[in-house]
Parts: structure tokens; sequence; C-alpha cells
């Protein structure tokens, strides 16, 4: 016997769903058909919304944490990648030659505009450049570049930073000049401070090559329930959004401050009325089965299979629930975390409907709810009977990103065992990067020709060697040649496994080669910011992956939302393009005039 059918659905083996689409011309009965699965028949008393109402909390940030650094005060006047990436100005380098220089040429023009000429002169002869050795340029007009800053300018990174010694310099000046002089440089340094994001701590991690931070957002005015802290643990650099954080529940920080009154615009509730608007995108059909359709209508390839979920869902919100959804604006602050309470619909009827949280209807059997959008990782709210929070962050919308000044590569090379540090690009004295490559190609000097033989003429030509055991060739002693080690270029840094403790932990070391100490000073080791010498360096070995990553140092800059523009360096790290050869080998036998 067969029962009554619930509802009949077509199975169809095809993925085309264009076919399912088509408003095929067929009989009144198919007709009838076509608008009864479309759910046309089936009338609703119901009306359309008029108006919507909604309900929300609003929790402001109150503080920022670099890292393991101490809690500092929110700013509202810089973006969020500018605070996390901004990194100090160089201090190492050809890179701290130039940011010295070009603070020195700031604050010189600034003088000569107000005739203290004489006050540049005791800059200059206070704050002299040095050579230090670490200076990466090419010979002729990079070379050239850094002895003319060092002849010519002065050291205005550290007039900058150190007000004792610059007081000391300008001390011979009468004393209304140097007040002069003073209020000058003081205003300099304040547009610098303004203009060049320059942190107080770092956020970087060295160990593992990306960005550290958190944020705290007080939950009440008075701070008397824990406060809410947003983690950032593996942000590489580029954008910050809503995603980028975590919430670590039941976490409230013991050194926090005493929280400062709320102002009046940050208090708890807030509600709005505004009006419902159809969900639509371009292309889209027509709500009613019948209607007529202009050209902008356009299914393209909607070719789905029985799992891709996503689409099916689209195609059947475009054909069948296209006028059922509605949207509510909501205009938020920046730097928040919000919370929708309520949401009333008032429609055509007069009637006022209750729109539930769809995260607290999902989550009806407690821990198996499978689909979550826009919520943050460790958010309890659902399991606490309260909508998720929603974290619009004080981001950029874009920058403008300059040119690499410093780009390393840190790559595996399995033949060798090593996981090197190549230096592709490091900056220069005039600011722009400078090819390790090119730089090393061009300070080498070329190989010799080899000597001729006694009694040879003056000039002729060196006699051809034939290797030993090749036919008709005359075994000679210099035909191989055994390498006890075939070198790999300077510019890449080795780095060796070292154990942490007595754990399975193991971090990669920076180390030196030991035939570096048989080649130019100037072409060997670490030159960049990135990987400078004056200091260890190690990072984790589970950072470095068979793909190898990138590493980047450039600047960049940005408009914020009262206009100004906001300039700092920032460091980045992307995947890698694979494993590398470094060349690096033992015991060689070299074929001489083949190698």
């Amino acid at each position: 016997m067969i029962g009554p059918w619930d509802r009949v659905e077509g199975s169809s083996h095809d993925d085309e769903l264009d076919s399912g689409v088509e408003a095929r011309i067929a009989d009144p009965l198919w007709m009838l058909a076509r608008q009864w699965q479309v759910g046309e028949l089936r009338g609703d008393d119901a009306g359309s919304p008029a108006v919507a109402r909604l309900n929300w909390t609003s929790i402001p940030l109150r503080s920022y944490r670099p890292g393991g650094g101490p809690d500092e005060p929110m700013p509202t006047s810089s973006s969020l990648e500018r605070m996390v990436e901004a990194t100090a100005p160089p201090t190492y380098g050809a890179g701290a030659l130039y940011w010295a220089t070009r603070l020195a040429g700031q604050i010189s023009r600034r003088l000569v505009r107000q005739g203290l000429d004489d006050a540049v002169d005791l800059l200059r002869g206070g704050f002299p450049l040095a050579d230090d050795g670490t200076t990466v340029a090419l010979r002729g007009a990079g070379t050239t570049a850094a002895a003319l800053a060092r002849g010519r300018g002065f050291d205005g990174a550290a007039v900058f930073s150190d007000s004792t010694r610059t007081t000391a310099a300008l001390a011979p000046l009468p004393a209304e000049r140097r007040e002069q002089v003073d209020a000058v440089i003081t205003r300099w340094r304040a547009d610098v401070s303004a203009r060049f994001g320059i942190p107080a701590a770092d956020a970087w991690d060295e160990h593992r090559l990306e960005y550290q931070f958190s944020l705290t957002a007080a939950t009440t005015p008075d701070a008397s329930d824990p406060d809410v802290v947003l983690t950032a643990d593996k942000y590489t650099g580029g954008h910050l959004d809503w995603y980028s954080f975590d919430i670590d529940p039941g976490r409230q920080r013991a050194d926090q401050p005493t929280a400062t009154p709320a102002a009046a615009n940050d208090e708890a509730d807030r509600s709005v009325a505004v009006l419902p608007t159809p969900v639509r995108y371009s292309g889209m059909p027509a709500p009613r089965w019948w209607a007529f359709e202009d050209g902008d209508v356009h299914f393209g390839d909607i070719a789905a299979d029985p799992g891709d979920l996503g689409r099916l869902l689209l195609a059947d919100y475009a054909t069948g629930y296209g006028n059922d959804w509605f949207s509510v604006p909501l205009r938020l602050p920046i730097a928040t975390l919000t919370r929708v309470t309520g949401v009333h619909v008032f429609d055509t009827m007069g009637r006022r409907v209750e729109v539930p949280c769809a995260a607290l209807l999902d989550d009806r059997k407690p821990g198996r709810r499978a689909f979550r959008l826009y919520e943050l990782t460790g958010d309890t709210s659902v399991a606490d009977g309260q909508a998720p929070l929603l974290f619009v962050p004080p981001s950029l919308s874009g920058s403008e990103v300059g040119p690499a000044l410093d780009r390393v590569e840190f790559v595996r090379d399995e033949a060798a065992n090593l996981v090197w540090a190549v230096e592709r690009l490091v900056e220069g004295p005039t600011g722009r990067s400078v090819d390790r490559l090119q730089q090393w190609r061009t300070s080498t000097p070329p190989e010799s020709p080899p000597e001729s033989p006694p009694g040879s003429p003056s000039g002729s030509p060196p006699a051809r060697v034939s290797p030993v055991g090749r036919r008709g060739g005359a075994a000679a002693a210099d035909a191989w040649r055994y390498r006890i080690e075939a070198a790999a270029p300077p510019y890449w840094i080795p780095f060796l496994p070292l154990r942490t403790g007595n754990g399975a932990q193991i971090r990669l070391r920076r180390a030196r080669m030991q035939d570096w100490q048989l080649l130019d000073p100037a072409v060997v080791g670490a030159r960049s910011e990135l990987l400078r010498t004056d200091r260890p360096m190690s990072i984790d070995e589970e950072e470095v992956p068979r793909g190898g990553i990138t590493v980047q140092r450039r600047w960049q800059a940005a408009r914020w939302t009262d206009g100004s523009m906001q300039v700092w360096l920032q460091r980045s790290k992307r995947p890698g393009t694979g494993e590398r050869s470094s060349g690096l080998r033992w015991d060689g036998l070299d074929d001489h005039l083949t190698s």
C-alpha cells in the first residue's frame, strides 16, 4: 500500500541548473505546477515590514598591549594597523644612515629659513656621522652617496632623540638665538612624532616573525564586570579586521589602570528605528514567477554539484525566496564591541514581531552549532543566552605601500640540512633597496687568467691541460681539482638548530660561515634591519615551513578619519616560493675544464 506523499521532488543527474530556472511554456497544468513549486499559490496572512527598531549595546576599547609590554591607552587619532605595525626607525646599517641624514635635512631647512645658519654648523660639528662598516652600497654612485652624506650631513636621528646632547651642542649660541633654535627644534620633533609612527614598544615577535598584541574592552564604566580581552597572536601584517582577533574568555588583567567614567556617547543601551529594504543584488531575477524581467537579469554559470551548498542556497534564494529577505542599516562606532539585544519589526498590518537571534535558535542543542557568521573565536555569549559580539576594529580601508626596503627569504636547504636567511634586498644610503647579489658581483674582482707556462712568449695564451683519464690527453696534476668545501653566497646567512631547555623544542639560531673571514667584510653576513647582527637572533623551527617564508620591510602611508596623513615602517610575512639549494657541499672533485 502506498501512503500519502508529503511532497514531490524531482531528481536530476545533470550538474547544470539552467533547466530548473528556465520558464519554458507548456500546458496550463505545467504552469500551475511551476507556480505551486515556487510557492506562489500559498497565501500568507502577513504584511510587509514597515519599520524596524534595533536595540544594541556598545563596549568601547580601552587599552592596547603590544606583545608582552605594558598597557597603553587606546588612541583615537590613529589606525590600528599603524599602531601595531609601526616599528622604530632603523639604527643599523645604511638604513640608519639614510634616516639620520633625512632628519638632518629637515631640521636644517627649518633653521635656515629662520636665519639660524650658525645653529646648523654647530649641529654638524656636534653630531658627526661615522662609518661603522655596516653600510651596504653599490660601487660608484652608492659609495659616493654614503661618503657625501657623512661628509656634509649630520646625525639628525640623534638630534631628534637626545635633547641633552643637543642642548650641549648649541651652548655656544647667545641666549636669545638659542631660545629661537630650541623653539624650532621642539616644533620639528612634534611634527616628526605626529607624521611618523614611532612606537613606545614593538609588537613584532622576532622568534615567530609575527605581530602579537591584545586589546581590552571595558564592559561597564565602573569596571565591575571582567573586561573583554581580544588577542591577535598570528598577525603577519597587511590588514586587520574582526577575523584577526580571538576572545580570551574569563581573562581579566590585574594590572589594568583604574577605569575612567564612560562618556555620554559610550553608555550601554541604544535604540534606533530604521526602514527595512529588500535584499537585492545586480542581475537578480524578478520576485514573481510570471513577471517581466529586464536585460540585466543574468543567472550565469550556476552549475552546482549536490555538495556545493553555497551555490544551491544562492539559486534557491534568488528563485524562491528573493522577496522574503530584508536588511536594516545600523551605523556603529569604530573601536567597539557591539551586541544586538533586540530586533522588533512593525509591518503594514500593524503587528509587532520580535526577531530572535539566529545564533540562539541554532544553539538549541548546546555544543552542536556548526554554522557561525561574524563570530569571534572564544566568545561565550551564546552559551550565556546572549547574542554574539560584533567587533568593529579601527582599521584602514586601504593604504599606499612603498617598495620593499629589506627583503629576507627564509628557505630550507635539504641537501645541506640547513635553514638559510637569504638577504635579497637591503636598504641603501639613498633610501632605496640594494640587491645583495649585484653588490656581491660588483665588489668581487674578476679572476685572474692562468699563468703561461715557463718559456712561452709574453702574451701568449695559456697552455690547455687535458684532464686525467681522458683518452688522447696527457695526464696532469691540476686537471682535477679537489674542493674541501663549495661555499654558499656570502649573503646567505645560516640558521642552525638549537634545543631550548630539556624539551624537544628547537629554535633556529643565526650563525656564521667560517669562509667569511677570507672574503671582503663589506659583502658577507647580515646587513638588513631585519637580521641586524648587533644582537643574537633565533626563530622557532616550525615558523619556517617547507615552502619557506618571505619577510619584508617597507613604508606605508594612509589617511585617517580626521584627514591626517599617517606614515609608518611596516614589516610583513608572506609565504615563500619553495625549497632552495645554496650550492654548499663538501669533499667534491671537480673537472678543471668544466667546473
